[in-house]
């Protein structure tokens, strides 16, 4: 557990570190600075992206473990139908998650950086100065006014990012979970650190580069068009999931999880969108956090969930020869190096406030004990009622 769970949870954090740096140049983007509702936007479309790949490496890591993966033609049709279901719940969440953000968005400051409250300013000149003639121009793209156009942006933005980000992290993480099999290794132990951070790093590199792309042509039906052609193409993918008999009945119970998951994110959304302006690598610190207590909470479930489906009592060792509080103890202490060698390269790098590392420590331990225990008892609740608890 520790020789194949402890190189994949450093990859996810590195992959963290990524995501936090990568957001903190996002908010110098001209799209972050027009459509300030996308800060709220990023947590909540990479929490559901993290979440989709999770659920996905831990339903194909039990079909593994079963041997369901092992026959060809088996193995073609578990995984269409999965990457069918993945592509359809990215594109509908992701359009719920894009109308909460405006809408919360509403209600909140429209305005980042330091610019001034009032009218924009003038370019008039005083004796032995130079106007700067792209002075309004910057005063316009940080003053954001919230309208149908800028719906329709963030609509058009989230779920084109979640929707190809789907088809590329489906991909890669259908593959790994192949590949796991092939070589004896427990995929439950790699894919959802993996799974963790890329959604994040390659979900946020997509979502900024869509969004740069379509706010030149934010006042055009661009947008507009982009949406409708997104609807389209989320009604063709439900005709094929009800179609197909590997997922037809996990389509059905797999949406409240996740919509419950994208509201509580969008608390960390507002939380992240007052924060990343005001505390020094805040970002950073918070986008490696969550991902790796999510990550380590997702190993436990994922591994308590395969051995439920192997027909091994709760209590009892597990196919991989510990029992589940074995296993979650060393998950616990396997955090805590992981999270002190994090703290301390960004420390040395300067990337965020020492005083902001400390008060991480506290927070990291309570949000790992959490994460933890939660994934432990809901996943046997989950069994106990009869529901799939992946």
């Amino acid at each position: 557990m520790l020789l194949s769970s402890t190189p994949s949870l450093l990859i996810g954090l590195l992959g963290n570190v990524f995501s936090g740096e990568l957001l903190e140049h996002c908010a110098r983007f001209r799209v972050f600075r027009r459509v300030d509702e996308l800060f709220i936007l990023v947590p909540m479309i990479g929490n559901l992206k993290g979440n989709l790949e999770m659920c996905l490496s831990a339903r194909l890591g039990t079909s593994a473990m079963l041997g369901e993966l092992d026959a060809r033609r088996t193995r073609r049709g578990l995984l269409l139908g999965n990457m069918t279901l993945l592509v359809l719940q990215a594109l509908l969440i992701s359009s719920l998650a894009a109308v909460l953000s405006f809408c919360l968005g509403l209600v909140t400051t429209h305005r980042l950086g330091d610019v001034p409250s009032g009218p924009g300013p003038s370019n008039t000149t005083t004796p032995g100065t130079v106007a700067d003639p792209t002075l309004n121009d910057q005063w316009n793209e940080g003053n954001t006014r919230p309208g149908f156009a800028q719906l329709l942006m963030v609509l058009a933005t989230g779920m084109a990012a979640a929707g190809l980000s789907s088809l590329t992290l489906g991909s890669f993480m259908s593959s790994t979970v192949v590949v796991c099999r092939w070589f004896g290794v427990d995929p439950d132990n790699i894919t959802p650190p993996v799974a963790a951070c890329l959604g994040d790093l390659v979900t946020l590199f997509i979502l900024a580069l869509v969004g740069t792309a379509l706010v030149g042509a934010m006042d055009t039906p661009v947008p507009l068009i982009a949406v409708v052609l997104m609807v389209l193409a989320a009604g063709w993918f439900t005709r094929r999931v009800l179609t197909n008999d590997w997922v037809k009945a996990i389509a059905r119970g797999s949406w409240a999880p996740l919509i419950v998951a994208m509201l509580i994110s969008s608390g960390t959304g507002m939380v992240l969108s007052a924060g990343v302006a005001r505390y020094r690598g805040f970002a950073l610190l918070a986008i490696a956090m969550t991902g790796l207590t999510g990550s380590l909470g997702a190993i436990h479930a994922n591994r308590l969930s395969t051995s439920l489906h192997m027909g091994l009592h709760p209590g009892s060792k597990q196919h991989h020869m510990l029992t589940p509080g074995q296993s979650l103890l060393v998950l616990f202490c396997l955090s805590l190096p992981c999270e002190a060698a994090f703290l301390a390269f960004v420390n040395i790098a300067g990337w965020i406030d020492v005083d902001l590392g400390w008060v991480g420590w506290l927070v990291y331990i309570t949000a790992v004990s959490i994460s933890l225990i939660s994934a432990h008892y809901l996943t046997l609740f989950c069994w106990r009622r009869d529901l799939d608890p992946e």
